[in-house]
């Protein structure tokens, strides 16, 4: 039986070969046809890709007066994944998306645009019971990956839930899809931006994460990227030192895991949860033997532009 991971593969593959617009129009019939149990959900998601407002910069009247120097005709730098070269994108062709709750509150933004990365995100954001909001776990890489040993967060036991920040990224990388398309016909690339400030300055641009941030005003942001640690610092120095939004940012230091599991299936011994209600967790790989960086680190509003 084919797996929702096989399927993503294969999209992926298809997208660097024809484009996406050729994703568009196959991803349904594929999951009409590859008969696993998601196969509705992966269809759900391709028509999601059609409709919904992926393009993400603010207007003209934004939310910040002091907000200068970022517009939908920024150009940004960054590597594309498909050529390994070098390439100049504009903000307004950045793809992203907001996340939202059960009761369609935005609670965050997502820069993903593959397939199976669509479908997880809108589930963990969308969970009845989101216990990454306070909680995070170890994941068992030898154990199926499991999620084990549960504890609070850094930004937990705040009034303000998380703004959270979806996005593929290593080791101060951030993955930006980008839509080169024209005249209405999608081009979906990946360019790898490798300057935390430059995607800070991306998400100050982006209405979604605005839109978080207007039903949340006072949360932290939480980044649920692979290695963030070193995008999270030059996000938080842009933020807090040129945009003047003093928000504390949290990232983790290594791989980065999204969980979306009903509570019948959690093996993690948690017991804040009952019912059999969806659940999402955010987990980060166990650390190999010697490897003393902590799991998560913090960067507290304001952080100096000097810290390393």
């Amino acid at each position: 039986m084919t797996s929702p991971f096989d399927v993503s593969r294969v999209l992926t593959r298809v997208a660097e070969r024809l484009g996406s617009t050729v994703v568009n129009e196959i991803a349904p019939l594929l999951a009409k046809q590859i008969g696993y149990r998601p196969a509705r959900e992966l269809a759900e998601a391709a028509e999601a890709y059609r409709r919904v407002d992926f393009a993400g910069a603010v207007p003209i009247e934004q939310p910040f007066p002091f907000l200068r120097g970022v517009s939908g005709d920024s150009e940004f730098t960054g590597v594309d994944h498909k050529t390994g070269r070098y390439t100049r994108f504009r903000l307004d062709d950045v793809v992203s998306w907001p996340l939202l709750d059960h009761s369609g509150n935005a609670i965050g933004v997502s820069f993903q645009a593959r397939p199976i990365d669509v479908i997880l995100a809108r589930k963990a954001a969308g969970a009845t019971i989101r216990k990454l909001d306070e909680t995070v776990y170890t994941v068992l890489p030898k154990e199926g990956g499991a999620f084990a040993q549960p504890k609070k967060s850094l930004w937990s036991g705040r009034e303000a839930k998380p703004i959270h920040i979806d996005l593929h990224s290593d080791r101060g990388k951030a993955e930006i899809p980008v839509d080169f398309g024209s005249r209405g016909e999608p081009d979906v690339r990946f360019i790898d931006v490798d300057d935390g400030e430059e995607f800070g300055q991306i998400l100050a641009g982006t209405r979604h994460f605005w839109r978080a941030l207007e039903h949340n005003p006072n949360g932290p942001m939480v980044l649920w990227g692979c290695a963030a640690d070193p995008v999270a610092s030059g996000l938080a120095r842009y933020f807090h030192h040129e945009v003047g939004l003093l928000r504390d940012v949290y990232a983790a230091s290594r791989e980065v895991h999204v969980g979306i599991v009903g509570d019948e299936d959690l093996n993690a011994g948690d017991p804040g949860v009952a019912g059999k209600e969806p659940v999402s967790m955010l987990g980060v790989r166990r650390a190999d033997p010697g490897d003393g960086r902590p799991n998560w680190r913090s960067y507290l509003a304001p952080f100096s532009p000097w810290s390393t």
